[in-house]
């Protein structure tokens, strides 16, 4: 039970994050990208779209988190954690490839 009140605190913290990052333009935190914003095509868009990725990783966490309520005690218990390994690379994947757009040549 622990370790779905552990999951709970990574999935807030990840959503406030992505707000942070989002609201506040705060791209100077993501370290796999430019923190000079004239070496940025567009560093509002770079925000908008690492803060949408870290808020729907966070949104992982928690579906996370229902998944291992609903199907604990059964044979399925691992499977909400495959399903958030998965997501978070996936999700970590299309957030890199995607976010290179704003990085100018």
């Amino acid at each position: 039970m622990i370790d779905l009140w552990i999951l709970g605190g990574v999935g807030s913290l990840l959503i406030g994050l992505g707000l942070f990052v989002w609201k506040k333009r705060a791209f100077y935190l993501l370290s796999n990208f430019p923190h000079d914003p004239n070496q940025l095509t567009d560093p509002e868009g770079l925000a908008r779209w690492a803060g949408t990725f870290i808020i729907l990783m966070g949104v992982c966490a928690f579906i996370s988190i229902g998944l291992a309520w609903w199907l604990r005690e059964t044979k399925y218990e691992w499977t909400p954690i495959v399903f958030f390994i998965l997501s978070i690379f996936l999700l970590t994947i299309i957030y890199l490839i995607g976010g290179q757009r704003f990085v100018k040549k």
